[in-house]
């Protein structure tokens, strides 16, 4: 067996243990993975460091984006809910890294609902935005829209939503 056939086998086997049909998972396209199995897993962005317990933090209260009860029906931990985030770490400290897994976690748990327009009882037409502020444009392009591109392409779980 290939690399290649190995780690399509691996994404194939960790979505079927997610995929169990249920009705409280109806408004779900997809049942969203955990955080650490989101990070770490070859299936998902497979991140390749670990990170530190502030880092996970942020992580953790960042992406929490779903009410309550959907929390109790995944059997994830309900969090504090935060709508704006500033990370004032010093340099090297992670900052871009966070910014960029916070946003692709969100997309992720986003892609999982069928409806997410819906969910957060938007019109259907209306976007889901989220923003990343930087000093510049050169810096957005090489500190962070490049790299974030770089990730959600290279992560299994983006390959049927990128081309």
């Amino acid at each position: 067996m290939t690399k290649k056939q190995a780690l399509k086998n691996d994404y194939a086997d960790t979505m079927a243990e997610h995929l169990g049909r249920d009705k409280r998972y109806d408004m779900f396209e997809t049942r969203p993975v955990p955080l650490h199995t989101f990070l770490y897993d070859r299936a998902f962005l497979n991140i390749g460091i670990e990170l530190g317990p502030k880092q996970m933090e942020v992580l953790k209260y960042s992406t929490q984006i779903y009410r309550p009860s959907e929390l109790k029906t995944l059997k994830m931990p309900q969090e504090r809910y935060v709508n704006e985030l500033y990370l004032q770490w010093g340099k090297g400290s992670g900052k871009d890294l966070i910014s960029m897994l916070t946003a692709g976690r969100i997309a992720y748990l986003l892609l999982c609902l069928k409806d997410p327009q819906g969910y957060f009882k938007m019109p259907s037409f209306a976007n889901i935005d989220m923003v990343n502020m930087a000093l510049n444009a050169e810096q957005a392009k090489f500190n962070y829209y490049e790299p974030m591109r770089k990730m959600i392409c290279r992560a299994r779980c983006f390959k049927h939503q990128v081309d």
